[in-house]
């Protein structure tokens, strides 16, 4: 109980602001697993062509362009409390379709229901993060972060390994009507928010929403890092592990390490800073990395690096929403975190395809190298106690 009481008097506005940061963001990963792990298995397994599985990645799209209807919610603190309570009953209601339209014989309705979701929960990560910047003083932006990648990992192992469980085992219908309860549910805290003093500014460039241009150097390296992230999967398939195996190591066993680390990263962000921070943890993600190409491992121990790579990856999370709340002019709070959000979501997007390119010419150890090197540059440029002091 210590450490939810120390969570609980590290930021303003409580119980209300950290209920409803938990739960929108349960809401945002419940849907957006279901949609990008869940989905794409529920097509296979009924059938579904590759072409059509492939689909799936246009739920891609709103988290990429939501910066084109951000400026809306600058200086509108109704409009955004408006969101935060209305687009959680909107994705409940989408997902309850799903009764109807079942993936095996009703693809494109599911695929629209899929995008539908998606610019739901673009849309709520952008008024959510101009909230917590809004509401919250930078030390305490920390703990709010935290609870999102947390809150996240775990709508993602609801929406991405529970669903399937509860599909198999109660039938299609029985899994979709629990799964809209809980989206409901998890939205319903966002009822006792109101909207802030503080209403931001007019819509602006997105250039002058960003105070720090060193910013951009390290999403572009932290993009670069994640190449290989998304492999892992299938690297691990072709060391000799089943689909099976692999889905409850990086689906479950992951997901639950990463609650920790980014409960970790909260901490080193309020002792260490910024700076040192993601230093320490693109140090630790290169090193990884490097064992993978540099250490010929055994199949477990792969398994354990694989892991240990996913669970890093909720302390970067953590620190990376926090760089990006810092660099933001609170003015422009809802602009400016979706544009870097945007901007992370594209570079990951053609990073991803990138290093499908590079592992299917030249094998995984080029794409390990590449990400390692990048981790690595990245620690050394984020040393500065505050980034946005280089740039």
């Amino acid at each position: 109980m210590a450490p939810l009481r120390t969570i609980a008097q590290g930021l303003p506005l409580q119980p209300a602001l950290l209920s409803a940061i938990v739960g929108i963001a349960i809401v945002q990963g419940l849907t957006g697993y279901f949609f990008n792990i869940a989905l794409p298995a529920i097509f296979r397994e009924r059938g579904a062509t590759l072409d059509v599985v492939s689909l799936t990645y246009i739920v891609w799209l709103p988290w990429a362009l939501k910066w084109l209807w951000a400026p809306v919610f600058d200086a509108r603190p109704a409009l955004r409390i408006g969101v935060l309570r209305g687009a959680p009953l909107a994705m409940a209601l989408s997902f309850l379709a799903l009764v109807v339209f079942e993936p095996s014989h009703s693809v494109g309705q599911v695929i629209v229901l899929a995008l539908v979701s998606a610019t739901l929960g673009a849309t709520l990560q952008i008024v959510m993060g101009a909230e917590i910047i809004l509401r919250c003083a930078d030390a305490d932006r920390t703990i709010a972060n935290a609870c999102q990648v947390a809150a996240v990992t775990v709508g993602a192992i609801l929406g991405g390994s529970v669903f399937l469980w509860l599909s198999e085992n109660l039938g299609w219908q029985v899994s979709v009507l629990i799964t809209v309860c809980l989206i409901a549910g998890a939205g319903l805290p966002a009822f006792a928010l109101r909207p802030t003093a503080a209403a931001g500014g007019a819509s602006q460039l997105h250039g002058r929403a960003i105070q720090h241009r060193g910013t951009w150097f390290i999403v572009v390296l932290s993009a670069l890092a994640a190449l290989a992230d998304g492999f892992l999967g299938a690297w691990l398939v072709d060391s000799g592990f089943s689909a099976v195996q692999v889905g409850w190591y990086l689906g479950l066993v992951a997901m639950l390490a990463m609650l920790p680390f980014a409960y970790l990263a909260s901490v080193m962000l309020r002792r260490l800073g910024q700076g040192r921070t993601l230093s320490l943890l693109f140090a630790a993600k290169a090193a990884l990395l490097a064992v993978l190409f540099i250490v010929p491992v055994s199949p477990m121990a792969g398994v354990v690096v694989a892991v240990s790579i996913f669970a890093l990856s909720a302390g970067l999370l953590t620190s990376m929403w926090q760089l990006y709340m810092k660099a933001v002019n609170a003015s422009y709070a809802a602009t400016g975190f979706a544009f870097l959000t945007s901007v992370e979501a594209m570079l990951l997007m053609l990073g991803g395809f990138l290093a499908g390119q590079i592992a299917l010419r030249f094998g995984y150890d080029p794409l390990f190298f590449i990400a390692s090197l990048s981790a690595a540059v990245a620690s050394l440029l984020a040393i500065p106690p505050d980034i946005s002091s280089f740039g």
